[in-house]
């Protein structure tokens, strides 16, 4: 046989990125061992067929430690490979997939257009048999519409019905007037709530406006709003729904010893009384007409028990006319 035998023969075939030099290294290397082996085999065997036995039998075959070894030293680079190849497959069925999935929405858009397009010829077809409305009137953006929801007790309540609603301006000239005690007010707009609790007062400019609401009884409430161009609302107030309760009052004074003889007076001041419904406030008409800028109607009791209404100054007591 051929000694050393072709180490090389069972090589993988030769790759691009393979070192140069690698293949023969490897020859060389598992030569020179057989060739010490074997000489040292010589030494104890005279026949050399039988010395080369011995060595292969101890050694093992060349050519598959060869191919081991040179796999060894090509393993980093084929798994580096292989890898690249696994990851290039999976982005190439991903963008399969994507390409795919783009076609389906493509398809099925392609379809909701056509019907899209369908249903707008059916419904242009259809058209003529439709009769048009009526334009509307363009509304100007100066003048707004203002209407008041009158409820009783909470928001959202039943029409409060029998109060009136007027309006002045506040630095704006309102064109209208109003009935009051016989006389008429220039200036003032006033609508009576209907049965459903709406007062529409008409349409003003914008601006800011005093809006009082009257009760059938006499109470009154104030507030002041402003209205921005293009607004058309319906705002709504609470309103009481009865007439506050009136009850008779006595008034005494339990004058101590030491001033009970001293002839002295006792003034008892007596001012408008006010309820509150929603946001507002509420006061009794005719009792905030009693006062004017010095008087108000009081009650006097002196320490003999003897009581009198009168018209108070701050400084003393009004004298009584006639």
């Amino acid at each position: 046989m051929t000694w050393p035998p072709d180490i090389a023969d069972e090589l993988p075939e030769p790759r691009e990125d393979e070192p140069v030099s690698l293949r023969q290294d490897i020859a060389d290397e598992l030569a020179d061992h057989l060739a010490s082996a074997f000489n040292r085999e010589r030494h104890f065997t005279q026949e050399e067929n039988v010395a080369q036995q011995k060595v292969l039998d101890r050694f093992g075959d060349p050519r598959r430690i060869a191919r081991q070894l040179w796999f060894d030293a090509m393993k980093e680079k084929i798994m580096t490979q292989r890898l690249n190849l696994v990851l290039f497959s999976l982005m190439t069925f991903a963008c399969l997939g994507a390409l795919g999935l783009m076609s389906v929405m493509l398809r099925d858009n392609r379809d909701l257009n056509a019907a899209m397009l369908d249903k707008l010829q059916s419904l242009a077809a259809a058209q003529p048999t439709i009769q048009s409305a009526p334009a509307a009137t363009p509304q100007s953006l100066d003048w707004v519409r203002l209407k008041f929801k009158l409820v009783a007790s909470k928001k959202g309540g039943p029409p409060a019905l029998g109060f009136k609603v007027n309006i002045q301006g506040v630095g704006t000239l309102v064109l209208g007037d109003a009935e009051k005690n016989g006389s008429f007010i220039n200036g003032v707009v006033e609508e009576a709530a209907d049965d459903d609790g709406i007062a529409d007062l008409g349409l003003f400019r914008f601006g800011n406006y005093n809006v009082t609401v009257i009760s059938p009884w006499g109470e009154y409430t104030s507030r002041l709003i402003g209205l921005r161009p293009g607004q058309e609302l319906v705002r709504e107030i609470v309103c009481p729904a009865a007439a506050p309760e009136e009850v008779d009052v006595a008034f005494s004074v339990d004058w101590p010893e030491d001033l009970r003889a001293q002839g002295l007076w006792v003034i008892c001041k007596f001012g408008a009384g006010r309820r509150r419904f929603g946001a507002d406030s509420w006061m009794n008409l005719h009792s905030s007409n009693l006062s004017n800028n010095f008087y108000n109607i009081s009650l006097i009791i002196n320490s003999d028990g003897l009581v009198v209404t009168r018209e108070v100054e701050y400084g003393g007591i009004r004298p009584q006319q006639g």
